[in-house]
């Protein structure tokens, strides 16, 4: 589930059983990730995500067998890591953004998206160690849209490069710098 839409059609109880028994919204397991969304751009896919608020929970409880990709299991936990320490860096600090993702009915997604009075941030993070620019077009369809964005790419590798106005860094050099990004 870490790392998806959320479908309750595909859970046996429906979405106001599914409210009242247990809200996710208020977990201290679960972040209910909002799509950006605007009418006036019909492309947007309006979907939650969900998301552990710690890679340990998601790596443990996530059942792993041998069709399981690891590589993928692993992008998710990147991808949980970053949120978690999105949040916890938004909310220490008192930033103010909204934290979104962002998907279109094409599938381009934008795995982050930050939007506050200190501006609107992108951020798509990958295991990988290179860039493919297959991997770019989410966050190069985004600031098409929002021109005013700061994207990053957040990759595997130590190489800080940039591709057009997306900068592209290291998961270890955006952890580190976190705090100065989102300023």
């Amino acid at each position: 589930m870490a790392g998806r839409a959320l479908n309750y059609s595909m859970h046996p109880l429906t979405a106001a059983e599914l409210g009242k028994d247990f809200n996710l919204n208020h977990s201290l397991m679960f972040g209910n990730l909002p799509s950006v969304y605007t009418e006036s751009n019909p492309k947007d896919v309006c979907a939650s995500k969900i998301l552990f608020f710690d890679v340990g929970i998601f790596r443990t409880l996530r059942p792993m067998g041998h069709l399981d990709a690891p590589g993928e299991v692993e992008g998710i936990c990147f991808e949980s890591l970053l949120f978690q320490e999105l949040k916890a860096i938004n909310d220490y600090y008192n930033l103010g953004y909204n934290i979104y993702y962002w998907r279109t009915s094409n599938n381009l997604e934008v795995d982050f998206i930050l939007y506050g009075e200190r501006g609107l941030k992108a951020f798509e993070i990958k295991k990988r160690g290179r860039v493919p620019s297959s991997e770019l077009r989410g966050l190069k369809a985004f600031l098409k849209d929002y021109p005013a964005a700061k994207a990053y790419y957040i990759y595997g590798a130590e190489r800080r490069m940039s591709e057009g106005t997306i900068d592209i860094i290291s998961l270890d050099y955006a952890l580190k710098n976190l705090p100065a990004i989102l300023e």
